[in-house]
């Protein structure tokens, strides 16, 4: 594949961005690195395009957030006084549901048609188990 560098550096906005929209929507403003990757990378459009570069790079060289190994958290590190407040009470807002996150970040890289059909959960309920499992 040929170097393009305005390809990649438009990619890796775009990566960056989705990173971003997950870490917005964070009720800890953090989130686990185990949990966003797969989930960014799942996120991002056209997979068969030209691809962006390691995730390592690219929330290392956004200047937003930054990466521990663990977490990815705003570059400040420093929390609000609403989330200390909330830390030390134990109380915390409802986390939002995958199909909240999937439509908020579906904003940020939309899907083309034929990846919607297949992100949609419209898939009938069985109604007997599958054939491998044997009932007693």
């Amino acid at each position: 594949m040929e170097y393009k560098p305005d390809l990649l550096e438009r990619r890796n906005r775009l990566l960056a961005d989705i990173f971003f929209k997950l870490l917005e929507q964070a009720k800890d403003e953090e989130i686990y690195g185990r949990k966003a990757i797969p989930m960014a990378y799942a996120l991002l459009p056209d997979k068969g395009d030209y691809p962006p570069d390691h995730y390592l790079l690219v929330i290392n060289n956004d200047e937003r957030m930054e990466y521990n190994g663990w977490d990815i958290r705003y570059r400040d590190g420093r929390r609000s006084m609403f989330e200390s407040i909330r830390r030390l009470l134990g109380t915390s807002p409802k986390e939002p549901s995958p199909q909240d996150i999937f439509q908020q970040l579906n904003e940020v890289a939309p899907l083309k048609p034929s990846q919607e059909a297949v992100s949609k959960e419209n898939v009938a309920p069985r109604s007997s188990p599958p054939a491998h499992v044997v009932r007693s």
